[in-house]
């Protein structure tokens, strides 16, 4: 019984201990780029007690379809300032190295932060081109209406 207790107590602390609250919904609707160009959308979560970021990031073209998905889990402490850089470093990164053109940049999309909270749970850097996490397909649909 006390080991329930303490699982739901520190489900409970790490839960409210993101740096970053959810964003309004104005913020959070995906706009599509002028045709021919690329979005790159980052995001990051910090957890201030224990040192851990989630980075994530999704590009998207002019008709939304998802050219490269990634997330990672940092473990040091960064402000959330410097942990957004170094996303927007990993992402621009990512798309040159698949040959593609310099995406607009967006930071705060709701797919993004979702991406971020996820990465935070989950050990590794993690990079798909060409496809979509299936438990994301919902959440990309939704951000577009």
């Amino acid at each position: 019984m006390a080991l329930q207790a303490q699982t739901k107590q520190k489900e409970f602390q790490f839960s409210s201990l993101v740096s970053k609250p959810p964003f309004p919904p104005s913020q959070s609707r995906w706009l599509l780029p002028p045709e021919f160009f690329l979005k790159l959308n980052i995001d990051v979560v910090v957890i201030e007690k224990g040192g851990c970021i989630g980075l994530s990031g999704i590009i998207r073209d002019h008709v939304d379809e998802v050219m490269i998905i990634f997330y990672s889990n940092i473990k040091f402490s960064y402000s959330a300032e410097v942990a957004e850089a170094l996303t927007l470093r990993l992402g621009i990164s990512l798309d040159r190295s698949a040959r593609m053109f310099s995406p607009l940049i967006e930071s705060c999309n709701s797919v993004a932060h979702r991406l971020a909270k996820f990465a935070v749970a989950n050990v590794g850097m993690f990079t798909w081109q060409d496809e979509t996490l299936k438990w994301l397909l919902n959440f990309i649909a939704a951000d577009l209406s």
